[in-house]
């Protein structure tokens, strides 16, 4: 499958408040990405990253101090806390 769309990674965060549920979806995806790169970077990392990336878009930089803090702390990702930093 190759990508036909080019889409800039530059964005700006949603000014609002974003729903839970995009939060704990950028959440799952740092976990998916932690679990599947403990041996190293995977064929599937990028797919990931992108979706992780896409994401991140539907959430509010607020949001983003959270998991930011959450992964400081290792609430996300402890057993491989340097791949998420």
């Amino acid at each position: 499958m190759t990508a036909n769309i080019r889409t800039p990674l530059v964005f700006q965060h949603s000014l609002g408040a974003s729903a839970d549920s995009n939060m704990k979806d950028v959440e799952r995806k740092l976990m998916d990405i932690c679990d599947n790169t403990v041996n190293g970077v995977t064929p599937d990392t990028p797919k990931m990253f992108s979706a992780l990336v896409f994401s991140m878009k539907a959430i509010s930089s607020r949001d983003m101090d959270v998991i930011n803090k959450k992964i400081q702390s290792q609430d996300i990702c402890p057993s491989n806390n340097m791949r998420v930093q």
